[in-house]
């Protein structure tokens, strides 16, 4: 029952939009020349989505910085819905299930070309700042959300942190018949969807997130909802 309300709340809070989010980005033709706030193709993502069916398609990345020789991209909209944690207890980053699955199947059926480009990055996973929630190990990870304090670092207002969705068709099919949702009927009311941050929320049980609105969320959501996820990686330039 949790994960059909989860999925319920998840999907009526959301647009489901199929452009680059709100605002009308560059495109980049290489990483090389990518600037911040360009979007940019690089090939192929295939993975099996959590509410079921298949998602394959080239999609596209947000530049969120620049430096010497690398560059931090995120999925410029919501291309999954997926818990946190698939279980409904205290956690923390490095333990979480989303973080298992970023790093094992998302990033296997990453396309090659991002593979081998694929930067190890340390993370430091910071306490909640209102409530002092443990944020558990820091870790490396080649595939990862975003933290709180990067979610207000990387965008410049809620408006450009607001996310479309990027679901497989296949995927809204499934969810419109088991749930009894029409996505498209409701992406002309809402104006973006939840997405996950690593960090924690307000209990052990929740993750901060995104809201739909833009604003960054800090007392977060239960870790076994089906909320929207934008996975980001540092990308060598070498």
């Amino acid at each position: 029952m949790r994960l059909l309300a989860g999925i319920v709340a998840a999907v009526l809070a959301v647009a489901i939009v199929f452009a680059v989010g709100c605002a009308n980005p560059n495109e980049a033709n290489s990483l090389e020349e990518a600037r911040v706030g360009d979007t940019i193709h690089l090939g192929e993502v295939n993975f099996i989505a959590h509410y079921g069916g298949e998602f394959k398609d080239d999609i596209a990345w947000r530049v969120l910085a620049v430096e010497d020789d690398r560059v931090l991209v995120i999925a410029a909209s919501i291309i999954e819905f997926r818990p946190y944690n698939t279980k409904y207890v205290d956690i923390t980053w490095d333990q979480s299930t989303l973080r298992h699955w970023l790093n094992d199947s998302f990033y296997d059926g990453l396309p090659t070309s991002m593979r081998n480009h694929a930067l190890t990055t340390p993370l430091t996973n910071c306490n909640n700042p209102s409530r002092g929630t443990p944020g558990g190990s820091d870790t490396e990870d080649k595939v990862f959300l975003l933290s709180l304090d990067e979610a207000q670092e990387y965008f410049t207002s809620d408006k450009d942190r607001q996310a479309g969705i990027g679901l497989s068709a296949e995927t809204i099919k499934i969810i419109n018949e088991r749930y009894r949702i029409d996505l498209e009927k409701d992406a002309r009311k809402r104006g973006g969807g939840f997405w996950w941050l690593r960090s924690p929320g307000y209990f052990a049980y929740f993750a901060a997130v995104v809201t739909t609105e833009g604003g960054v969320g800090s007392d977060g959501l239960d870790v076994d909802m089906g909320y929207g996820v934008r996975p980001a990686l540092w990308l060598s330039l070498h």
